[in-house]
């Protein structure tokens, strides 16, 4: 088991920094907690379901995701959290990332993803942070997609509008009105 990453002390007087947080994190810098349970999300029922989860269950043991704030001067102004996944995809999006064989491929799942109402605009480099932590990922375990579970309508429109992700085949566990979307970790 590794040790979790360093956190320096200053870090929630930064304008922009990304930590990591777990249970051990919270102990070692219990400000940390009180930005979170201060955190406010867009007011929309994805970003009120983020702002549940970061406070309710996205640290308890085991933690079934990595968490990672974006934090500015000592708040809250994002969250978004990666796990493994899979997804099935078509053999035309297979084409798509280069002939992949088998139609269930490995994924990481960007499980939850908000911005806080006052931090407009981050959304797109809260993405590519997790993107490129996805990317590092890819050094110890095989994946070729990041893929996203859709709350709801609205947002599985953002993510094709504004980030690129295509509709698979495959439902959103759970809701088989929506699709999981995916895009590809291959370029």
């Amino acid at each position: 088991m590794s040790a979790p990453e360093p956190l320096p002390r200053d870090v929630l007087g930064h304008a922009r920094a990304y930590v990591r947080v777990d249970q051990q994190t919270f102990v070692g810098l219990p400000e940390l907690g009180e930005a979170v349970r201060a955190f406010q999300p867009v007011p929309n029922p994805a970003g009120q379901s983020a702002a549940e989860w970061l406070t309710e269950r996205a640290l308890r043991h085991p933690q079934e995701a990595t968490v990672r704030l974006r934090l500015s001067h000592g708040k809250v102004t994002g969250v978004y959290a990666l796990c493994a996944a899979q997804i099935a995809l078509s053999s035309d999006e297979r084409a798509q990332l280069g002939g992949v064989h088998y139609r269930t491929q490995p994924a990481i799942l960007l499980a939850q993803f908000a911005r806080a109402a006052e931090a407009p605009g981050i959304g797109e480099e809260m993405l590519r942070h997790a993107d490129s932590s996805a990317r590092r990922a890819l050094r110890y375990i095989g994946a070729t997609v990041l893929v996203v579970d859709p709350f709801d309508q609205d947002t599985a429109e953002m993510w094709r509008q504004h980030f690129g992700f295509q509709d698979s085949e495959q439902p959103v566990p759970g809701n088989r009105r929506l699709r999981r979307q995916w895009l590809s970790l291959q370029q």
